[in-house]
């Protein structure tokens, strides 16, 4: 079945089809990273050890859905920007959103003395809420001006808060020698997170439009909440560090 694209459909599918594709000629062959085996054994030790492979499926996925759902609502945010000011606002959109993203994140900042777990499920909860209300007026952010551009600065809020407190919480979980060995494979799933994303709007919003895609994106990023329980659990489960002895020195006479 054939669907009509509207203007607003079209918006948000011309940024991914102008995407340029990947040559593979332009794939350096894999090579273990340094303090890694250099035979077949540094795979077992890159895909995480026993005791560590659940916590690093459960850190890709978390990854995998902060990326798609930032994806589902970047395209949307820049439709119903260009469709109310043109390309021409840009600069002065891009000003406006470091002074949004400094505010958040000093609003962030604010509640760092809270715990960990309640800190990063509280933040996942708030900016799925905030999604969720988007989409509700949805109809007006395409349509009033004001509204089309406060979306676009809460969008830049969004991708911004959703992948650094992904990451904040990944490196106070996986320390040391361990973040060495697994962030690489944690950082590949913003990859294909960001593929997936792209090709559900690519291939709904002309059926859908544009609104329902917040609504996707919201019921993703959400399902990052029992991702980050399983983590803490997992985390809270490891032997605690012991301290390190005081280092001893000769004092002088």
């Amino acid at each position: 079945m054939l669907y009509p694209v509207s203007p607003l459909s079209f918006a948000v599918l011309a940024p991914l089809r102008a995407a340029p594709m990947i040559s593979r000629a332009s794939l350096a062959p894999l090579s273990p990273a340094p303090g890694l085996p250099s035979d077949g054994a540094w795979w077992r030790e890159l895909l995480g050890r026993p005791g560590e492979r659940s916590a690093l499926a459960i850190a890709f996925a978390w990854n995998v859905l902060t990326l798609a759902a930032m994806y589902m609502v970047m395209p949307v945010r820049g439709a119903f920007l260009l469709t109310n000011f043109g390309p021409e606002v840009i600069p002065y959109v891009y000003m406006a959103s470091a002074a949004a993203t400094g505010l958040a994140v000093a609003l962030y900042g604010s509640f760092a003395r809270r715990s960990r777990s309640r800190l990063v499920g509280g933040t996942i909860l708030a900016l799925s809420a905030c999604l969720l209300g988007w989409w509700a007026v949805g109809n007006v952010a395409s349509t009033v001006p004001a509204v089309a551009f406060a979306f676009y600065l809460w969008s830049d809020v969004f991708s911004i808060m959703s992948v650094t407190v992904f990451w904040s919480y990944a490196d106070d979980v996986f320390r040391g020698e361990r973040s060495k060995r697994l962030f690489g494979v944690i950082a590949a799933a913003g990859s294909l997170g960001a593929i997936l994303g792209s090709l559900l709007v690519n291939r709904l919003v002309v059926a859908l439009g544009p609104l329902p895609m917040l609504l996707m994106a919201a019921a993703t990023y959400s399902m990052a909440l029992p991702l980050l329980w399983a983590l803490e659990r997992w985390a809270r489960s490891l032997p605690k560090a012991r301290a390190a002895p005081a280092e001893t020195r000769p004092r002088s006479p």
